[in-house]
């Protein structure tokens, strides 16, 4: 989940900086181009996956059979919960579209291009941006099969529970200093549904999986876009976490 925490920061500030202004002297680019070609998803529910006793080779399996999904996070800390839509292949994150509302407009990332844009719908304006070094895919790859992995080294107590009518596992691990975490993976889909750390509560919902069509990861043809400097070096810009 910290991938999708720091892209909620970057759609914060970025908006932030869409509303101040782009940098006026830039070449224009044709719109368009903002995500990879990819064939078709599949419509409907991922294929069945039949589960196993092992519920890390079991979410391994499901996560490799998505290709996209829509999803909301709530926190019991509070805060905006915009609208966000994923593209996998591979069970890799290729792609991600975040619907902000309001003047913020829009954020398309390409994963695997290492860039992302703004949109503003009201103007046609997007900024491109390059996302330097540290691409938020790498903090994904935490929460994928890298993540899995570390986990399991942990040892980590092994339950099933239902969370919002979902048969879920529950995998439970000890910090050194005695503080507890949990995680409850969908046995259906092999995506979390609810994260709880110490008093905080994490959860996400699920739609529209495998039916998110391609042109949904993509500007509108007519566009202007603006391409400003790499992330890292734009005052006021987070650095992402290293992988």
């Amino acid at each position: 989940m910290r991938l999708f925490r720091c892209v909620l920061l970057v759609v914060v500030l970025a908006a932030l900086v869409f509303v101040v202004g782009c940098p006026k002297k830039q070449a224009a680019e044709p719109g368009g181009g903002a995500a990879s070609a990819l064939p078709a998803p599949p419509a409907g529910p991922p294929p069945a996956v039949a589960s196993s006793s092992d519920p890390f080779a079991d979410i391994a399996g499901k996560m490799k059979s998505l290709k996209s999904f829509e999803m909301t996070i709530t926190s019991s800390k509070g805060g905006p919960s915009p609208k966000q839509e994923v593209q996998l292949a591979d069970g890799k994150l290729v792609a991600a579209r975040i619907d902000a509302g309001g003047k913020a407009g829009l954020m398309i990332i390409n994963f695997d291009k290492n860039e992302m844009y703004m949109y503003n719908p009201a103007t046609k304006a997007a900024m491109k941006m390059p996302m330097g070094k540290n691409n938020p895919a790498d903090a994904m790859d935490k929460y994928g099969p890298k993540q899995l992995a570390d986990l399991q080294a942990k040892h980590p107590k092994v339950s099933s529970e239902t969370v919002d009518g979902a048969d879920c596992w529950v995998l439970e691990t000890t910090g050194a200093k005695g503080e507890t975490s949990k995680l409850w993976v969908d046995k259906k889909l092999g995506l979390t549904r609810q994260v709880v750390t110490g008093a905080d509560t994490t959860k996400m919902t699920y739609s529209r999986v495998n039916e998110i069509p391609n042109s949904d990861f993509e500007l509108p043809k007519d566009a202007k876009v603006q391409s400003l400097p790499a992330m890292p070096n734009m005052p006021g810009m987070p650095k992402m976490p290293k992988p």
